[in-house]
């Protein structure tokens, strides 16, 4: 496969991958393609070819030409979270707003890239190792607020959080030589630098919420035994609550960004007793950088725009005291005094529910798909 057939194998196959994987989340969210806003795609497979994929899936899919495009390019195993939690940023300041995530990736081109070598020589283990640890696949999700009469949700989201590791930008590298393969290490301490660091991420995302860090259900990103097996053992977790991980890895083994969501759409539908109310997602890229989405699993049955009795309760005490501050009847300093007070407090509870994370409007996945 010469460099030009090569560059064909990747840009067909990540646009039949795309199209299958975003047509089969469109069909599960319910909805019309004229309702789309914005599509963030995002893959690891790129190679220098224009236009963009995402250009390509505005006209395959009859999306409207008006919708806002973002294609994420190098971002490794952390793309599919990345991308969502993007998604949710975008969706919050606006309720119309429909973001169509896509995460594709075109790995079995990866053989025809390994490093020449001379006669008589053979292939490092490291390079056969990462052509044989990939698969193509594709997921895809419809993210959005304030649930319409056909939308069922799957889950909302309610943070993500991004961390780059300092010093370690050495540990994972990729990249092209002369003749056109793929240089591709993977420094052997880069397993345990991102299970060291995984508790720092989840401690942020559940901050506030009551929780400890053994409580929510894992959606781990499935680069390897390794991988999976450091914030294991670190936050002493039973295999149950990675389930979903090592399903995918036992069947699929890493896909790449695309896994993200691909074990996220596994996890919400896979049969379970009694699953966990809540979702940690993790995932980590080259940098080292981790991605993380804490998200609280909604019944399958769960009725369109219904809120959560806890985050009820947090909007009604907020309007409580928005609403009795203009109670008061300013008759004198000390009346006055107390009114402002009130004030002040009402704009506080406003303020601290923002950098608390919580958003103008709930964000929610509504639809998902994923093809491995």
């Amino acid at each position: 496969m010469d460099r030009r057939t090569y560059r064909e194998h990747i840009h067909d196959n990540l646009l039949s991958l795309s199209l299958d994987a975003c047509q089969k989340s469109l069909a599960d969210w319910g909805g019309s393609v004229s309702e789309i806003t914005h599509l963030v795609w995002a893959t690891m497979s790129a190679v220098i070819d224009a236009p963009s994929m995402d250009c390509y899936l505005v006209n395959e899919l009859g999306l409207n030409a008006s919708t806002k495009r973002l294609a994420v390019q190098q971002m490794g195993c952390m793309g599919g979270f990345r991308c969502l939690n993007l998604a949710a940023e975008l969706t919050a300041t606006n309720p119309k707003n429909r973001v169509l995530i896509c995460v594709v990736d075109v790995r079995s081109g990866l053989q025809n890239q390994l490093p020449p070598v001379k006669e008589g020589e053979s292939h490092t283990k490291a390079a056969l190792l990462s052509c044989a640890l990939f698969r193509d696949a594709a997921s895809s999700a419809i993210v959005g607020t304030q649930p319409r009469s056909y939308e069922r949700p799957k889950a909302e989201w309610l943070r993500g959080a991004s961390h780059v590791i300092k010093g370690t930008l050495d540990q994972v590298s990729i990249t092209d030589n002369d003749s056109s393969s793929i240089k591709w290490f993977n420094d052997k301490k880069m397993p345990a630098t991102i299970g060291s660091q995984c508790p720092r991420v989840i401690n942020e995302l559940i901050a506030g919420f009551g929780l400890t860090a053994r409580d929510p259900q894992y959606v781990v990103h499935t680069g390897g035994p390794a991988i999976l097996k450091g914030p294991q053992a670190i936050l002493r977790l039973p295999d149950e609550q990675m389930q979903a991980s090592w399903d995918f890895m036992h069947h699929h083994g890493n896909t790449s960004g695309s896994s993200n969501i691909a074990i996220l759409h596994h996890e919400l539908t896979r049969d379970q007793e009694k699953p966990r109310e809540f979702i940690m997602c993790l995932a980590g890229g080259p940098g080292i950088c981790i991605e993380g989405a804490f998200l609280r699993r909604l019944d399958r049955d769960a009725v369109a725009g219904s809120t959560p009795a806890w985050r009820q309760q947090k909007l009604i005490g907020a309007s409580w005291v928005k609403r009795t501050m203009y109670t008061v009847l300013p008759i004198g300093p000390q009346s006055m005094l107390g009114f402002y007070a009130l004030r002040s407090y009402a704009w506080w509870m406003g303020f601290r529910d923002n950098i608390e994370g919580y958003t103008k409007y709930l964000t929610y996945i509504m639809g998902l798909a994923s093809l491995a």
